[in-house]
């Protein structure tokens, strides 16, 4: 168990960093309002395509 407890803790100790670079993006979107509008499409894109691939290779399964 000693390498997962070297993970935990690694992943303990960048807590505070990612406290860091949250606030960080919060400002620069404030800054930048286009670029959170520019994600969040490409997001909706990539999980539109993603239900698309799913229900497609699910009617697939079910036809043969």
């Amino acid at each position: 168990t000693g390498a997962y407890d070297r993970r935990w803790n690694m992943l303990l100790s960048l807590r505070s960093w990612a406290l860091v670079g949250s606030s960080v993006m919060a400002i620069w979107t404030i800054r930048h309002p286009n670029m959170l509008v520019r994600w969040a499409r490409r997001g909706f894109g990539v999980w539109s395509a993603w239900r698309l691939v799913k229900t497609t290779l699910k009617q697939q399964q079910l036809r043969g």
